[in-house]
This record gives C-alpha cells, sequence and structure tokens, in this order.
C-alpha cells in the first residue's frame, strides 16, 4: 500500500478480499492488487481489465464491493437515454479467470456506494431498503438503482430526497460519504 503512495497512485475504491487488497483508480480500466506486493516496486499486478463498453473511463466511476463472500464491481457511468444519465452495472469479479460477469440480481442484499467505503446489506430487516438495488449519493440527493428491474434488463432509477427523522439508508449513505459528515 505504501507504494501506492509513493507512485502517487490515487485510489478510488480499495477492497480488502480473501487475504488480499484490490483497488481501483480515476485513470485506469483495471482492478489492480496492492497487497501482497509484487518482487517489481514499481508496478501492481492487474487482476482484471474493466470493460470500456460502458464508456470512457474517465466519466465511470469504479466501486469494490464484498456481498456474501464474492466479490462486485459496480460502475457507474453515464447512460444515454432522454431520461436517465447515469446508470449502473453491477459485475461479479471472477479472479482466477481475470474476467467480470454480469450481475442480474444481487437478491435480498443491496449495494450502498460511496467515496470512503461502499457496504453490502441485508434489506430484509431494514424497512427504508430495497433488495436487488444500488444506493449512491450524488449532487441530488440519494440515488437509487435497482439492477434487472426496468424494461430489458435495463437498471430502473430514482432519486430519493432525504427528510427528518432521517432513515437508515440516509445513514448508510453518510458512513459511506464521510466528507458529508
Amino acid at each position: 500500500m505504501w507504494d501506492a503512495v509513493v507512485l502517487d497512485i490515487h485510489l478510488h475504491s480499495v477492497l480488502a478480499f480473501c487475504g488480499s487488497l484490490y483497488a481501483t483508480t480515476k485513470t485506469s480500466t483495471n482492478i489492480l492488487q496492492l497487497y501482497p506486493p509484487t518482487y517489481n516496486k514499481n508496478t501492481f499486478p492487474v487482476d482484471t481489465p474493466i470493460l470500456d463498453a460502458l464508456g470512457d473511463p474517465s466519466s465511470c466511476l469504479y466501486f469494490l464491493v464484498e456481498s456474501e463472500g464474492r466479490m462486485l464491481l459496480a460502475v457507474r457511468h453515464y447512460a444515454a437515454t432522454p431520461t436517465v444519465h447515469t446508470a449502473v452495472r453491477v459485475f461479479e469479479v471472477d479472479l482466477d479467470r481475470r474476467r467480470l460477469k454480469l450481475v442480474r440480481g444481487i437478491g435480498a442484499r443491496a449495494l450502498v456506494l460511496g467515496a470512503d467505503r461502499c457496504l453490502s446489506v441485508s434489506a430484509r430487516d431494514l424497512p427504508s431498503i430495497s433488495g436487488n438495488s444500488v444506493y449512491c449519493s450524488s449532487q441530488y440527493g440519494v440515488e437509487c438503482f435497482t439492477i434487472g428491474a426496468g424494461p430489458a434488463g435495463r437498471e430502473w432509477f430514482a432519486t430519493l430526497r432525504s427528510v427528518r427523522p432521517f432513515t437508515i439508508l440516509d445513514h448508510l449513505v453518510t458512513y459511506c460519504n464521510h466528507l458529508e459528515w
């Protein structure tokens, strides 16, 4: 991890998974393995390439999250539809084959994506959270993307406004975005 600081690599999302440390950056379309270190201190092993089909990598945000023993990559990207400007695609990361598999649903789980951390929570006992959804903060409020619920399997999107008293979802989004504290 210290090598990432010395080499001036700006990490976006970091995840400890199965004894290794993985990260995405804002300038790379790969998932990097930061730990354990390699013999060559100037490079990191590239684990999994991220698809370019989602648009210009500089306009995408990549989030790593562990959910029920799986590493997931959520990609927030711009959508070219008249009513929706952003979309989220979720992929399962296959570290052995170095590939991504599109996830069609996450069941009763919900992903909360943030600038500081990402969470996977069970929606069964949390009244303000819907299963099979991805939540992230934006300038307009909390954005909710329901995986595979829209036409032709596309995500359904809604912006949720926070009102007092704050919900559990509001607190989870704030926890994942420490700059909003």
